[in-house]
């Protein structure tokens, strides 16, 4: 066991334990209720090892993926990012760090799990502080789960995050005897582990750290349908808009409704007049990242959203159908 004086107080390294006298000493415990009983519902996935669907319980907690499965490189050249302002779903945080890496002038997230903030904050702080090697050692991966979620590396980033992020994860550390076991809270499943033009690849990840400490990210817990006022208010403001497979997470059909296409109606309605008013002129919006879905009446619907195809009224509201992103990309999955 090794320790080192800090912050006025003995900092031990020496696994979990460092990081529950570091909480001690700062002389809080978890008492905001809304970060109580978001790490309630962490806790449960973690014991658990499994979040209950969706469509069988009212909660918006479930697992929170490690990393993305989009192959988001394939899809940025679509966008002009570098100096403009960019709003994303938050999901692993990858989106908003890519945004970041290709020079976004601020990002906005929102998702509307509440456990996600939690790990964008700790992956924010984990690359600021971290080396390359240290980073992929510490987030949970398909190839690597043991080794994840060391208490020792948490030390090294802790004052990096917000209080509110240090209660949360100091209560799952107090809680989960065994850190390895906090990887049952992530979806790591289908998730490539290195690309050559991920943000975490050997030639990107410095430069990702300095953009960093120059851009800030916020983070928003809402969902898509009722985005919080100050993110409304921005009309005209933001060059690019991500929303992932959103649609494949959301309840977009009202009530009685039976088809499809019904359904993307609606939620096509909601980015018509709630997302695309938050674009610049000449801002654009991924509507919808998807694969696999070849039913005719979709292919009808969706046939004006089409990348190559799109009609110049429909240019702030782009969907990306799977035959698109095929074409372009070595790999395909919605996050």
């Amino acid at each position: 066991m090794s320790f080192k004086k800090s912050k006025d107080f003995f900092l031990f390294t020496f696994e979990r334990i460092s990081v529950i006298i570091l909480a001690k000493k700062e002389g809080w415990l978890v008492t905001d209720y809304e970060v109580e009983k978001d790490v309630k519902e962490a806790l449960r996935i973690i014991r658990n090892g499994f979040s209950v669907p969706r469509f069988l319980v009212q909660s918006d907690y479930s697992k929170v993926f490690a990393f993305s499965n989009e192959w988001i490189p394939g899809y940025l050249p679509y966008f002009s990012i570098a100096n403009q302002p960019a709003l994303t779903i938050t999901g692993s945080l990858d989106q908003a760090l890519f945004l970041a890496q290709n020079g976004a002038s601020s990002i906005d997230a929102f998702d509307k799990n509440p456990l996600v903030k939690y790990y964008g904050e700790l992956k924010l702080a984990a690359i600021r502080c971290l080396s390359r090697e240290e980073f992929l050692e510490f987030i949970p991966t398909s190839d690597n789960p043991d080794a994840s979620f060391s208490p020792k590396i948490c030390n090294e980033i802790f004052y990096e995050m917000p209080e509110d992020a240090q209660k949360f994860w100091f209560s799952i550390y107090r809680n989960v005897k065994d850190s390895s076991k906090i990887t049952n809270l992530f979806r790591t499943e289908m998730v490539p582990l290195i690309s050559d033009a991920n943000y975490y690849s050997e030639e990107n990840y410095d430069n990702l750290q300095k953009r960093l400490n120059q851009i800030n990210i916020r983070f928003y817990t809402a969902d898509f349908s009722s985005l919080p006022q100050c993110i409304l208010n921005k009309k005209g403001y933001y060059g690019t808009i991500l929303l992932s497979n959103i649609f494949d997470w959301g309840d977009f059909r009202p009530y009685g409704a039976a088809d499809y296409v019904t359904e993307l109606h609606s939620f096509y309605s909601v980015v018509e007049h709630v997302v695309k008013p938050l674009l610049t002129d000449d801002g654009v919006c991924l509507a919808r990242y998807y694969f696999g879905d070849h039913r005719d009446d979709v292919e009808t619907f969706m046939e004006h959203h089409s990348l190559e195809d799109c009609p110049k009224e429909y240019v702030k509201v782009r969907g990306v159908p799977s035959v698109d992103l095929y074409r372009k990309s070595k790999f395909l999955g919605n996050d």
